[in-house]
């Protein structure tokens, strides 16, 4: 799940005040999910598993959730990666 996807979902309720849609959203987020407000601003573009899972069904799959950012694959790449980067230090 895209965090952009979540933000424009959570930011359409909020049509009438443009200046702190995203603000606002990233406030929304936190709440619907019981965390704070710097945890979802610490996200990438990608939500983290367990958070996307709840979103998907808090919104009603009304947010699209992206089951290939979360295959095993990608994951055992990331850890390679850190791998490499952690040896080239």
């Amino acid at each position: 799940m895209f965090k952009a996807d979540a933000i424009k979902h959570y930011s359409v309720a909020l049509a009438g005040r443009r200046r702190r849609d995203k603000d606002m959203a990233v406030t929304n987020i936190a709440n619907a999910l019981s965390v704070t407000t710097k945890a979802v601003s610490k996200w990438g573009k990608i939500i983290p598993e367990g958070s996307a899972e709840k979103l998907y069904r808090l919104t009603f799959k009304a947010i699209p959730l992206h089951p290939e950012h979360y295959t095993k694959k990608e994951k055992l790449e990331k850890i390679e990666l850190k791998r490499v980067f952690r040896r080239i230090r």
